[in-house]
């Protein structure tokens, strides 16, 4: 028997008892949501297939996010950049509401509003996290009867192949006005071709400067890869000071936010930390290197992602053909 009360100028409590099951209660803002919740809790009961979403209910998408930071974030590679990300979006105004209550038409008008503001890349990033939130309180935290919504969401288009290099004298003004530790990695970053995650876990005891390596562990192409230093690599390496067991004892996202702010004082536009990778692999094809070559250099998985060079290559060839 259901018993729906007012509670407040939009909530309605309604409270759903019956023999064999807990007594069900739920706050809805409208009477006819409280009355059609009622009557198809009653259904599902009087059918022998009710399951209670209490769980779901009450606990809101911010309490997950919270959940998922302590037990799942820690796990992974990206750990700390993932736990700022999800700080972030517990401030959100869909951290208030229930899991049961947040649809696709929530999330997105959550990606078309954040796409003003931000790269479709950070909208997916965005929308993976909350993705695999949802797939986790699915599959074990008890809430088999949600539906994942980020599924019947449309992803932004991301265009992955950046072809940013550094133009004049734009490498010459950002190592100038670097401080330390940041020129130096820099510096590591465009002679290696080094993702920024391989360079902040590189520990001393993988550097051997007689034979010309560094060894990176669990790289993002998931095996360890050495890679060789050339003359200036080296330099960089012998210049930095032994504090501990890092080469560079610094956190990621500090990297990313000094080149940042560093490329906006100088107002050098369009330029990420990342594309000194791309800075770096053109380098290696200019140098006469091949494909195979650069990719053991530099990591990565296959040729197909190599394939935005080969303008390079073709470029060479074309001078040894006059």
């Amino acid at each position: 028997m259901a018993s729906i009360r007012r509670r407040g100028p939009a909530q309605y409590q309604v409270r759903v008892a019956k023999k064999g099951y807990p007594a069900q209660v739920r706050t809805l803002r409208t009477k006819l949501e409280a009355e059609e919740w009622a009557l198809t809790t009653e259904l599902e009961m009087a059918k022998g297939v009710f399951i209670s979403k209490a769980l779901a209910e009450t606990m809101t998408l911010g309490d997950a996010l919270g959940k998922y930071l302590r037990q799942i974030t820690p796990h992974k590679k990206s750990a700390d950049s993932e736990a700022n990300l999800i700080r972030r979006l517990k401030k959100n105004y869909l951290a208030a509401r229930s899991m049961d209550s947040v649809m696709p038409h929530d999330l997105a008008q959550y990606r078309d509003s954040r796409l003003e503001v931000v790269s479709p890349r950070t909208v997916q990033w965005e929308l993976a996290l909350y993705s695999h939130l949802f797939n986790i309180a699915i599959r074990e935290w008890g809430m088999p009867y949600l539906d994942n919504p980020v599924a019947k969401v449309g992803k932004p288009r991301v265009r992955n192949a950046r072809s940013r290099r550094l133009a004049g004298d734009e490498e010459a003004r950002i190592i100038d006005a670097s401080p330390k530790w940041l020129r130096d990695i820099l510096l590591f970053a465009l002679e290696t071709g080094c993702r920024r995650g391989e360079i902040v876990k590189l520990l001393w005891e993988d550097v051997d400067l007689e034979a010309h390596t560094a060894l990176l562990r669990d790289p993002k192409s998931g095996s360890d890869r050495a890679v060789p230093l050339s003359v200036a690599a080296k330099g960089v390496l012998a210049s930095t000071s032994k504090s501990g067991p890092s080469v560079f004892p610094v956190k990621p996202d500090a990297i990313t936010k000094k080149f940042a702010t560093l490329c906006l004082e100088l107002g050098i536009e369009g330029l990420t930390f990342h594309d000194l990778r791309h800075e770096a692999t053109s380098r290696l094809f200019e140098k006469g290197f091949n494909t195979m070559e650069v990719a053991s250099i530099t990591g990565h998985k296959t040729l197909t992602m190599l394939r935005r060079y080969t303008h390079l290559a073709a470029s060479d060839l074309a001078r040894r053909l006059d």
